[in-house]
């Protein structure tokens, strides 16, 4: 059931905007009109799966999994009580068959706005934080409850009072029934995030000390200004994080936070309590008053020469595109866009069963030109939905991978069907046409990579070596190479003459979801679920950067035509451009209201087109 802007539930909240989407639950902002028209969160148990192949059997098995997680979270609410930093449950209702939580809404921003990559706080800033969450900590552990996804994004500052907030508790763990699990034998689902999840965690096991540790590590990220995911992956000696070159602290705090993110849970600390009493040996207590979130460490101590880190970003430059079309034909998720070579046209495929052609560049700059929609004897319209779109580099042919397992191909000029190639046992993610118009490449949740004769459709081979879905494919310039992203967190290189595996490039902690080649083909972009952006030298292999800044998955890349300007599209809903050879942040472009699926430039340059889950696709040019 899709909830509806202005629709009444319960006959009582009027749902007035979305504020975002998880995989189990959709939440509201409504008004309550029974209740002076307080504005108040209303969460929508609503699991989705990306695969349509899902028997009754698996998405009962979903539902029944998402239920129960649901049900916790409203149990975790309600035990409990009231805290004045947790957002109280006002009730959870049945409608329609449809599960709802109420909760009170909370005015403020998410720390994680507080956090921006390359700025670091002062140690009283963190000493604050510390005291502040752990208190929160101290009473929800009190209760039987571990919240599991400790992060920045679920932490508000409270604009009433500049307090912090502690919610989200979609996955907590009640500690009671810990041995419910161990008597049966059985794992806990892993649940939680990358960078602030402890290894007890990820194998499902989670304990008190877990929600400790993922403090521990936004308090160092606040201290050395980097993202917690490049502290895990670039700052771990002997299973231990090795923060302390990073920045100088109080030999008090380093031993604290060096106690509380330990690798073993059984060497941290165990309680809130204990981090609370080394924090104030002597039981004092600090001031929760008068915190200003935007004092800085204006010098940041030197880092040992032969001590291994990232550039520190640099603030954006005042940004110099703005949006001069907003494109809304669309009634669903755009998963793809693609700008012909002429740079006139743009094309869009969605989760509505439609790929639209737009004029992009002419008098008529953002009308519609055609609409492929199914038919029958065409396509099969129950479990089509477009997930990529590439055009040839001659403008003639259009080609879409689909989830109905098959790549379709017509002639974009006036929509004919040409063939449909089919191969693939799963859905179709991502297809890439060679420069020299010989080569289709498509990829999939099979983990197969497919190499076909775009002229006549026929099969040339199978890529076999990723170890699960590959997300992404591109194509070298020359033709000659071909490099895959995937869900086991690494990239290929292929040979795609003869399909030989070149090169594997590790370094991603999670699903590397986008990859683009430079112009001159010697430097791979990839975008990962794990916030990060790499460079990566084609060659050789090695690691040129990582780019820090955006704050949830990275969901697409693309690189300017003459290879000076890098532009990544996230699940944080911002398109941000960089320097590819310096890897300084030049713009950040806001204004898609849900993620951005999709990034693109056009081949003059001129224009960037990004498409996203609200349906809308946005074209930018320079002011």
């Amino acid at each position: 059931m899709f909830i509806m802007i202005g629709q009444l539930l319960k006959e009582r909240y009027q749902v007035t905007e979305k504020l975002g989407q998880g995989g189990q639950a959709i939440t509201y902002k409504a008004k309550d009109t029974q209740g002076q028209n307080q504005i108040r969160v209303v969460k929508h148990l609503c699991p989705t799966s990306t695969n349509p192949t899902l028997s009754e059997a698996a998405k009962h098995d979903l539902w029944e999994t998402a239920k129960e997680l649901f049900g916790k979270e409203a149990k975790a609410l309600a035990g409990l009580g009231h805290h004045p930093q947790i957002p109280g449950l006002l009730e959870d209702f049945v409608e329609n068959g449809e599960f709802y939580l109420v909760q009170e809404f909370i005015e403020g921003q998410p720390l994680s706005v507080e956090l921006p990559s390359g700025q670091r706080w002062s140690e009283t800033q963190v000493i604050q934080l510390l005291h502040e969450i752990l208190s929160i900590l101290e009473f929800v552990h009190s209760k039987g409850v571990i919240h599991r996804d400790i992060k920045p994004d679920n932490i508000i500052r409270r604009r009433l009072d500049n307090k912090l907030v502690l919610v989200d508790f979609g996955a907590v763990k009640l500690e009671r029934q810990l041995a419910q699990v161990s008597a049966k034998s059985r794992r806990s689902v892993s649940v939680g995030t990358l960078g602030y999840m402890p290894s007890e965690q990820q194998d499902g096991k989670p304990v008190f000390a877990s929600d400790l540790y993922a403090l521990g590590m936004i308090s160092i990220q606040a201290l050395t200004g980097k993202n917690a995911a490049d502290l895990v992956l670039h700052h771990k000696k002997r299973g231990e994080i090795d923060w302390q070159p990073l920045v100088t602290v109080s030999k008090e705090l380093t031993e604290v936070l060096t106690g509380i993110v330990r690798c073993f849970p059984e060497d941290r600390y165990q309680s809130a309590e204990e981090v609370l009493q080394a924090l104030n040996p002597n039981g004092s207590k600090i001031n929760n008053g008068g915190y200003t979130p935007t004092e800085i460490v204006s010098e940041p101590p030197k880092v040992p020469p032969d001590y291994r880190t990232e550039r520190v970003e640099q603030p954006p430059k005042i940004q110099d595109w703005r949006c001069i079309h907003h494109l809304t034909g669309h009634v669903a998720s755009v998963r793809s866009v693609a700008i012909s070579p002429d740079s006139q046209t743009l094309v869009s495929a969605g989760d509505d069963n439609t790929v639209k052609v737009w004029h992009l560049n002419s008098g008529v700059s953002g009308s519609l030109k055609n609409t492929f929609k199914p038919q029958t004897g065409f396509f099969k319209g129950e479990a089509t939905y477009f997930t990529s779109v590439a055009i040839s580099p001659e403008g003639q042919i259009l080609a879409s991978g689909c989830l109905d397992k098959t790549i379709k191909l017509w002639h974009l000029n006036n929509g004919n069907w040409i063939r449909d190639l089919k191969g693939h046992s799963d859905s179709v993610y991502s297809v890439a046409i060679s420069p020299d118009s010989q080569t289709l490449v498509s990829a999939g949740r099979e983990n197969t990579i497919k190499v076909w004769n775009l002229p006549t459709g026929q099969a040339l081979r199978n890529l076999t070596g990723h170890s699960d879905s590959v997300y992404a494919v591109a194509i070298s310039p020359d033709s000659q190479t071909l490099v895959s992203a995937s869900r086991d967190n690494t990239i290929k290189v292929w040979n795609l003459l003869n399909g030989k595996l070149l090169n594997t490039f590790t370094g991603h902690i999670d699903w590397v979801h986008c990859v683009a080649i430079s112009p001159d083909g010697q430097t791979i972009v990839s975008g990962s679920k794990d916030n990060t952006i790499r460079l990566w030298n084609i060659g050789s292999g090695q690691l040129i950067r990582t780019l820090n800044g955006h704050s949830n998955w990275v969901t697409s890349v693309a690189i300017s035509p003459d290879g000076s300007t890098l532009i990544s599209g996230s699940r944080d809903k911002t398109i941000k451009l960089w320097n590819l050879d310096n890897g300084e942040l030049i713009a950040t472009l806001t204004g898609h209201l849900e993620l951005v699926w999709c990034v693109v430039i056009s081949p003059d340059g001129k224009s960037i087109a990004s498409s996203s889950d609200d349906g809308a696709i946005k074209i930018w040019q320079r002011n």
